[in-house]
């Protein structure tokens, strides 16, 4: 929605932002009435579903009791029980260390000398080195 407004005299820009304010205002506020409405569907949905009249154990599996059985079974009938290989991670650790002293090593030795400083630097010299000191002059 666009809303032009010409509004002149002492406190025009005031009476305008404070317009906008109530806009805005208004506008969160009606987002917030929104996600609390859906809040309250989620949360009524979620107790529907927890809420049921029997609980069927049946439908429950508890694996680690059957692997236990299964192992004890084993133990029972003479076989020798190990511990299941295990299998290592399929990410790739990086050592951030290793990877930031490798960087800098690289970095070190593919430096150039900076040949506009190294310039300056031996105008310096030799502009100090074409002027005698006052000092000799003074005294020669």
């Amino acid at each position: 929605m666009v809303v032009r407004f010409r509004v002149t005299g002492e406190g025009a820009q005031e009476y305008v932002a404070k317009l906008v304010l109530r806009a805005l205002v208004i506008k969160i506020r009606l987002v917030t009435e929104c996600v609390y409405e859906l809040e309250r569907g989620f949360d009524v949905q979620l107790i529907e579903q927890a809420a049921q009249d029997e609980f069927d154990a049946s439908a429950y599996k508890d694996e680690v009791y059957d692997k236990t059985l299964e192992l004890i079974q084993k133990k029972v009938e003479g076989q020798e029980i190990t511990a299941a290989p295990v299998e290592e991670s399929k990410t790739q650790i990086i050592d951030l260390m290793a990877a930031l002293k490798a960087s800098l090593a690289d970095s070190e030795e593919g430096r150039k000398p900076a040949t506009s400083a190294g310039k300056k630097k031996s105008a310096k010299k030799s502009s100090e080195a074409k002027k005698p000191s006052r000092k000799k002059a003074a005294s020669g």
